[in-house]
């Protein structure tokens, strides 16, 4: 029987950041947006995705969270795991990828401005279906789940991370090993992140509640714009607009200045470089 070759992949999504440069003797400037872009083919995009993942695990820092591989080969078909590994110590087991990605359209399209609670949601109720699938499928046996993003509105941050990690705890699972989370920054710089099974604490009930209802408001780096610029010297004094997405809950925005650490929260950063 000849093997099946699998679907081709929808377009992906990109992960944006941009840099406001500010001082010296010239006016504030927003920088080229930076962008980093899975391939469109869905088997180019995987093999760049696992790629990534085998030289994280190779790393020294690495050691105790995620398991070492020496290889990892694509496998030809949509009815079994995506990759064959084979660790440092020889032994021989499965990869399983799933993309994050809680479209109801195009990306172009999509609501980057989300309640915590039901990006969690999507993502234990796609980490189920593989534990059903795989469930029944034990010939692949070790295997693990590596959960991916390929778009900064879905790119989750510390807290909502933390939050799905968990959530995921309390996920009954007898199939996979581990189950990891791959985020890329916008070089393409891997950070990955082991989801299952995590020891450390837990929040309590009542937190995890609390982190479920707040929003999570990824902003568009391109849909920045500078309002003002009254910088004198050494004194930066910059105004810039950010469109926020829509869905986003504008009774919770505070007005005037974010926190660092609202900042963070809400995904509005924007890098400062102060120009020498």
């Amino acid at each position: 029987m000849a093997k099946q070759k699998k679907s081709p992949r929808k377009p992906t999504g990109e992960i944006r950041a941009g840099t406001l440069e500010v001082g010296g003797d010239e006016p504030a400037a927003l920088s080229q947006l930076e962008r980093f872009k899975l391939p469109e083919v869905k088997n180019d995009a995987e093999d760049l995705v696992m790629q990534k993942f085998v030289g994280v695990s190779r790393q020294d820092n690495a050691k105790g969270y995620l398991v070492r591989l020496a290889s990892a080969t694509h496998l030809p078909t949509d009815h079994g795991p995506d990759f064959e590994v084979v660790t440092y110590s020889g032994a021989t087991g499965y990869f399983e990828l799933l993309e994050i990605a809680p479209l109801s359209g195009r990306y172009e399209e999509a609501d980057h401005a989300m309640l915590v609670g039901d990006l969690i949601d999507f993502v234990v109720a796609q980490v189920e279906t593989k534990i059903r699938k795989y469930g029944v499928q034990q010939q692949f046996r070790p295997i693990s789940l590596l959960l991916y993003v390929s778009h900064y509105g879905f790119s989750p941050g510390p807290l909502e991370t933390s939050c799905i990690m968990d959530t995921l705890q309390g996920v009954p699972n007898q199939v996979f090993d581990e189950i990891y989370l791959e985020l890329f920054a916008h070089d393409g710089n891997p950070l990955v992140v082991r989801l299952w099974p995590f020891r450390g604490g837990h929040f309590a009930k009542s937190h995890l509640t609390d982190h479920r209802r707040r929003q999570m408001i990824r902003a568009d780096p391109a849909r920045v714009r500078i309002m003002s610029d009254k910088s004198q010297g050494h004194q930066i004094d910059v105004t810039i607009r950010q469109c926020l997405p829509k869905g986003t809950n504008l009774s919770k925005i505070k007005v005037g200045p974010l926190s660092d650490e609202e900042a963070r929260r809400f995904g509005l950063s924007t890098t400062l470089k102060v120009r020498k």
